[in-house]
């Protein structure tokens, strides 16, 4: 008779007191301030016959190719990352990580707008770049080490 192991956690992917974020999801930025519901991943591990599966859930708006490399790199050694799975909820209020390198690459709202109307012309209406705000490769590396 087989035996089967499985364990899980939840790991909140909120950023560090004082640290502003993009909430992805929408045509326009929205940067927050506090929180107000949180976000978090949660882990099942499970594990019969000498196989094992790692499935994360992840309340984000998408889990990128890059997020999913950066996470299993950090678990290298420790698990085997080919059986390593990490997928978002697609929640429109998490976090957003992606930097130029990304662009294209996600299916962000303007992506997909630039190639169904490549001629219409697309203005950011407010933007943010203050020195707490957590983006690009600090957000993606917060996030990976959370994960």
């Amino acid at each position: 008779m087989s035996q089967i192991k499985f364990g899980w956690a939840e790991v909140s992917l909120v950023p560090p007191k004082g640290r502003k974020v993009n909430a992805v999801g929408q045509f326009y930025e929205r940067i927050t301030d506090e929180v107000e519901t949180p976000i978090t991943v949660t882990a099942l591990a499970i594990e019969a016959d000498g196989d094992a599966a790692i499935i994360c859930s992840c309340d984000l708006t998408s889990a990128s190719a890059r997020l999913t490399a950066e996470v299993k790199a950090r678990l290298a050694g420790v698990l085997p990352t080919d059986k390593v799975m990490i997928h978002a909820t697609h929640t429109h209020t998490a976090m957003g990580y992606a930097d130029n390198s990304d662009s294209g690459k996600l299916g962000g709202s303007f992506d997909i707008l630039q190639e169904m109307l490549p001629n219409a012309r697309y203005e950011t209406l407010v933007h943010y770049e203050g020195e707490d705000l957590l983006a690009g490769e600090e957000a993606l590396a917060h996030l990976a080490d959370r994960i």
